[in-house]
């Protein structure tokens, strides 16, 4: 009888971790988050707020990313440039 009783228990609790796991997934991890422009702005206030960086990694919190324009302005240089 205990035996039957821990097996249900540990469906149900397989169970919900399986509808947890498809709502992370859903709801989390494949979620539609808008776009945001990354300008010089934006690193002045990684060098003014370290705190809100902590989570980031390195490269971001040294400042050390390209602004949109300058992405921009890479990606063209190094598309144009010839094939050996």
């Amino acid at each position: 009888m205990i035996n039957k009783k821990l097996a249900n228990d540990r469906v149900l609790e397989l169970q919900r971790l399986y509808r947890l796991r498809e709502y992370i997934n859903n709801e989390v991890i494949n979620k539609d988050y808008p776009d945001f422009k990354v300008t010089d702005k934006t690193k002045e206030d990684v060098f003014i707020h370290p705190g809100a960086y902590l989570n980031c990694d390195s490269r971001i919190r040294m400042g050390k990313f390209y602004t949109d324009q300058e992405y921009k302005n890479y990606k063209k240089r190094v598309l144009s440039r010839p094939l050996p």
